[in-house]
């Protein structure tokens, strides 16, 4: 008696056929990535003019607020 198993292609395939009716068809995108536009300004130049970046003693880094500049 001999035992056959299917091929890994076969049993891939199948896995396959199962799966699509729950996960639907592979969606992959082969466009090039869009470069960041930049219009207008900065919108991290705010956050970095009102507040800075310290590294807390858990090594978190945090945002604080800048003290207000007297004139």
């Amino acid at each position: 008696m001999t035992l056959h198993l299917p091929s890994f292609k076969q049993a891939n395939d199948r896995a396959a056929e199962l799966l699509l009716p729950y996960l639907g068809p592979a969606e992959i995108d082969r466009t090039a990535p869009r470069a960041r536009a930049q219009s207008g300004p900065d919108p991290d130049g705010e956050l970095l003019t009102r507040y800075e970046k310290v590294v807390g003693a858990d090594g978190h880094t945090y945002l604080v607020e800048r003290p207000a500049a007297e004139v």
